[in-house]
């Protein structure tokens, strides 16, 4: 990967998470981040993994980010200045959330025999 890609993956990633942060509106109990970007080296594409917590919200948070697609796109070409821009294809994290949700399970019980001592 040279290093113009690597820079362009990591400017899609900050704006992206920006944008999920302020103009998209994701269930109170959803929580969706960026996991990586890969951009095709003839800028063409960009594929954006999404880890999406907890793992059965998935469907309905990869719904809501297709529902926006073009809004997200239209504002990153807005703000991005190079050209050309990436077209933006999303999909599903595989192993992350899977490991995340288990370390906060793992947390939840073990505060739940403290809790029960106090």
């Amino acid at each position: 990967m040279t290093r113009r890609i690597e820079k362009i993956n990591k400017l899609l990633a900050h704006e992206v998470s920006r944008l999920f942060l302020t103009e998209i509106d994701f269930p109170p109990d959803v929580i969706v981040t960026i996991g990586s970007i890969d951009t095709s080296p003839d800028l063409k594409y960009a594929d954006v993994l999404v880890a999406i917590i907890p793992d059965n919200k998935t469907g309905t948070a990869l719904n809501i980010i297709k529902k926006k697609i073009y809004k997200i796109q239209k504002t990153i070409d807005r703000r991005l200045q190079m050209r050309p821009v990436p077209k933006l294809r999303f999909s599903p994290a595989a192993t992350e959330p899977k490991r995340i949700s288990e370390l906060f399970q793992k947390i939840k019980e073990e505060k739940k025999p403290e809790e029960s001592n106090e």
